[in-house]
């Protein structure tokens, strides 16, 4: 069996939070192990720079605004070049998914797509 990949999980929705971590803790390949979930972006950074995840799972709009998510991204792009960037969103417009990927992140979940545990989890993977 393969060692685990490392996630983050940051969405301001503690239902998303609780969804996804349900998800990915079913046994599936490769195996994923969560070392933190946090609810905004500072508490993310916190727990990137903490734990130095393979991949942070994030919502792109925490709060009110886009900016708080695309900062982060960018800001763990800077600090932790080894953790990728996997954003999970309901906004799939062109101009916003463009907005994540030109601020690191390395792909792209629509939360309005009805995905399985192995469909994320390969999202999962792809990124990492």
């Amino acid at each position: 069996m393969s060692d685990p990949i490392t996630v983050v999980m940051v969405d301001d929705h503690l239902i998303i939070r609780r969804g996804l971590r349900a998800i990915l803790e079913e046994p599936g390949t490769p195996p994923v192990e969560i070392v933190g979930e946090a609810a905004t972006a500072d508490a993310a950074l916190e727990l990137v720079e903490q734990f130095a995840p393979r991949v942070l799972i994030a919502d792109l709009k925490l709060g009110d605004s886009f900016e708080p998510g695309l900062a982060l991204i960018q800001q763990v792009r800077r600090t932790s070049p080894h953790t990728e960037v996997l954003v999970v969103t309901g906004f799939d417009d062109g101009d916003s998914l463009l907005r994540a990927i030109r601020a690191g992140a390395g792909g792209c979940i629509s939360k309005a797509d009805q995905l399985n545990g192995a469909e994320i989890r390969a999202g999962i993977v792809e990124v990492a």
